[in-house]
């Protein structure tokens, strides 16, 4: 017998974490058209020399750097639970429970969970707190199912970087 929890507790997968480095980020198709809006306004204050230009270029700049530590730190820190399904009879639905978990002491906003077959859910996770997802999915056969492959996504605050994990 090994430790604690026993020679099956080698067996169980361990509760996956969101670290910065499982979370990639890209511009949204706002976030494009907002960068050629700022590369206009740049090109602008270099043209006419304005030096209130140059002052909102880079104020603008630094907000959409904001916005991209802030999109990517949503989702960075959460921890995903999954709790066993309850057995179902082939052609019923089959119902998978994800936890979003936060340790945090900040709230997390407007994460969409997606799965191939299924409509995309939102949920907002509080300071310490988790947040429940159901995902359905049809038994067309007996034995085990294997659950959907998710998709955490997340555009909070502005939706001019898109962040998913």
């Amino acid at each position: 017998m090994q430790g604690s929890g026993g020679p099956w507790r080698s067996y169980l997968p361990v509760r996956p974490w969101l670290g910065a480095h499982r979370v990639h980020i890209r511009p949204s198709r706002a976030g494009l058209a907002f960068g050629a809006l700022l590369l206009a306004l740049w090109i602008a204050a270099v043209n006419f020399q304005l030096g209130l230009g140059y002052a909102l270029t880079c104020f603008v700049a630094a907000c959409a750097i904001v916005d991209m530590l802030f999109a990517s730190r949503n989702l960075a820190g959460l921890s995903l639970a999954a709790t066993p399904g309850i057995p179902v009879f082939a052609g019923d639905s089959a119902v998978f429970t994800l936890r979003l978990i936060n340790r945090s002491a900040r709230s997390r906003h407007a994460i969409s969970l997606a799965t191939p077959h299924a409509e995309v859910q939102q949920a907002d996770v509080t300071a310490h707190g988790e947040s429940i997802l159901v995902i359905t999915v049809a038994a067309t056969r007996r034995g085990w199912l294997q659950a959907p492959s998710l998709h955490l996504s997340s555009s909070f605050p502005l939706g001019l970087f898109y962040a998913w994990c």
